[in-house]
């Protein structure tokens, strides 16, 4: 399974980024986001789409944060990374951290 982490798209990102994701099993944004009518690309790949709230929503429209299981590993998704990281066999992802061989980088940065 791929699965794109990205982060911080603050209402922008490259041109590029959608055909980046496409070759994506699911897309998880870990917050920053902004106005949601920004995730209406990605979302019109139709992949599945999790979002969590960051520290620049306006709004409630996500979780703060969000627990997914994928083989047999569960992942914790937030924007603001937690002090300690989940216990066992769980990976943390945040918007600075890296889960099981997946990068995560704002799309600024992705280059």
């Amino acid at each position: 399974m791929r699965i794109a982490v990205i982060s911080d798209t603050h209402d922008r990102y490259p041109a590029d980024l959608p055909a980046r994701l496409a070759a994506a099993d699911e897309i998880w944004h870990l917050g920053d986001v902004c106005e949601p009518e920004v995730l209406v690309e990605f979302e019109m790949l139709g992949k599945p789409l999790h979002v969590v709230l960051g520290n620049n929503e306006a709004h409630n429209l996500w979780p703060l944060e969000l627990t997914l299981e994928r083989a047999g590993w569960r992942f914790f998704l937030t924007h603001i990374p937690p002090r300690r990281a989940p216990r066992a066999r769980t990976s943390s992802c945040t918007a600075t951290r890296t889960c099981r061989a997946t990068r995560s980088m704002p799309p600024a940065c992705a280059g």
